[in-house]
């Protein structure tokens, strides 16, 4: 039985995500006392999760509010001003919006809360740019503020400013969470099948999926034995998800969890690789 959990991010493609984690509740539910991981998108996951919303109301969440036009806004003028002026092509105030009005329908205001409301104990992850290495936000920080940090992808939204310091998204300097997050912790973790560039692929391919490869490669492929990788190279960070996407996706997050679980039935329990210890835990401002 796992006594923590970690989810990764992968944009768009939490939902396969929402996918594995169907599998594990049948498995052992879904009560974490050592805690809850979260970066990027795993961090609006995991942050549902510490507030025990049942999972059947985490994939209609999925299903119902979220997609590139609940995250992203409009693209114009000042979009192209403020990508020069402040570092960003978009505003977060559309992922905020959507953040409250998902929690919200479950009787959860995130307005004014704090990380350690939520009845689990949860840490949300993100890049301190002005200290230059990973940040474990918990305790008292503000979970909105958090989650927008470490959902902060670079260049496509303004850095995040908290306690006058700069955060973007978790993912930069968490190249594989299982690093940064206990030794026998259960980790979720979407990475793509292919990273090679041809200049066919670079031709075919959009610049967000481009930039994404690029982001992403850095990620090393030699994880520990408990960590299920999901790989996926179907769907884009940032792409409009139809309802059959989203199926194709928790479909998946299903598949490869349930190959996990039986492959690890099968073998002796291995010594599970102790992380770096490069976060700094930050519990309140």
């Amino acid at each position: 039985m796992f006594r923590s959990l970690a989810l990764a991010g992968g944009g768009m493609r939490g939902g396969i995500m929402i996918g594995a984690l169907s599998v594990l509740e049948k498995r052992q539910g879904l009560d974490f006392p050592e805690g809850i991981y979260g970066c990027s998108a795993g961090a609006v996951i995991a942050a549902a999760l510490a507030f025990r919303i049942p999972l059947a109301k985490i994939q209609e969440m999925f299903e119902e509010d979220i997609n590139s036009s609940t995250i992203l806004p409009s693209i114009g003028l000042t979009s192209i001003t403020g990508f020069t002026t402040i570092k960003g092509l978009f505003h977060m105030n559309t992922l905020k919006e959507t953040l409250i009005k998902i929690f919200g329908k479950v009787g959860i205001d995130l307005n004014g809360k704090v990380i350690e409301d939520a009845p689990q104990k949860l840490y949300i992850i993100a890049s301190n740019m002005t200290k230059r290495k990973a940040t474990l936000f918990t305790g008292k920080v503000p979970i909105l503020e958090a989650l927008l940090c470490s959902a902060c992808l670079p260049y496509v939204f303004h850095p995040q400013v908290m306690y006058n310091q700069v955060f973007i998204d978790g993912g930069l300097y968490v190249h594989n969470i299982h690093a940064v997050v206990p030794s026998d912790c259960l980790v979720l973790h979407i990475t793509r099948e292919n990273y090679r560039l041809t200049p066919e692929r670079v031709q075919s391919i959009d610049v967000m999926t481009y930039f994404m490869i690029m982001y992403e490669s850095a990620r090393a492929d030699s994880l520990p034995p408990n960590v299920i990788v999901f790989r996926n190279d179907e769907f884009g960070t940032l792409q409009t998800l139809t309802p059959e996407n989203k199926k194709k996706m928790f479909d998946q997050g299903v598949s490869d969890a349930t190959a996990f679980f039986a492959k690890r039935a099968t073998e002796e329990p291995n010594e599970p690789i102790l992380g770096d210890g490069s976060g700094v835990l930050v519990e309140s401002g």
